[in-house]
């Protein structure tokens, strides 16, 4: 709208990620086995999807793009993680279109062992219409889980398409799911993927960085005449 100059205009990219403390609470392998038992889901691909159960959060292609993603990879579980209580009837649909299939996405509710979720995924998803800059995108790279996730702001300043996950247009379960496949199905891509996410978000969105980033923000300001 013109209301500042663009020689004065500076951003920063979301308020930061303590990313080594993040990737410290990671469980050793005992735990995180033992968890995978609990979940059953020893000897499976997991991909995951954090979210508040919310239409606008891309759930609707999430649960369509499972069953079509598990033709091609009959061992894959979709974990759903998040809360609905306050969605309403709508979150409500969902939840029960979830239910009607427990072999494929598996709802666990709100969780606080985030951190585990992420480490024993092959693949995090957030299918979202619309976004700030979703910090669970950030958590996913800190703990080098590669991503697929929609092409819309936000959400394209944490992914890089084809660098450390995939961008797909938002509201398409088929793009979503063509996208998982295809990252399911090469595991060296998705190492290198991750370790590329991981080495971005300490770059760029570790709190030391954004902690400088407005720093710098605050001195220019500050010694400028008015």
């Amino acid at each position: 709208h013109g209301l500042v100059r663009k020689a004065r205009q500076e951003l920063v990219l979301g308020s930061g990620i303590d990313v080594e403390g993040l990737r410290s609470e990671r469980p050793d392998a005992e735990t995180l086995a033992k968890l995978r038992r609990s979940l059953d889901l020893e000897g499976k691909i997991v991909v995951t999807m954090i979210s508040r159960v919310d239409e606008n959060k891309g759930i609707g292609e999430f649960c369509n793009a499972a069953p079509l993603v598990q033709k091609q990879h009959p061992d894959a579980v979709f974990l759903l993680v998040g809360p609905y209580v306050s969605e309403g009837k709508q979150a409500v649909q969902f939840v029960e279109e979830v239910k009607r299939q427990p072999d494929t996405i598996r709802y666990l509710g709100p969780r606080k062992d985030i951190a585990a979720i992420l480490s024993l995924s092959d693949v995090f998803t957030l299918p979202s219409y619309r976004e700030g800059l979703p910090r669970v995108l950030v958590e996913a790279g800190a703990l080098e889980v590669p991503a697929v996730t929609t092409d819309v702001p936000g959400c394209r300043e944490v992914i890089r398409d084809g660098w450390n996950g995939q961008l797909v247009p938002p509201r398409d379960g088929q793009a979503l799911a063509k996208a998982v496949s295809a990252l399911l199905q090469d595991r060296r891509m998705r190492l290198e993927m991750a370790r590329r996410s991981y080495l971005y978000v300490k770059e760029k969105f570790d709190l030391s960085y954004v902690a400088d980033a407005y720093a710098a923000i605050y001195r220019r300001a500050l010694g400028e005449r008015s």
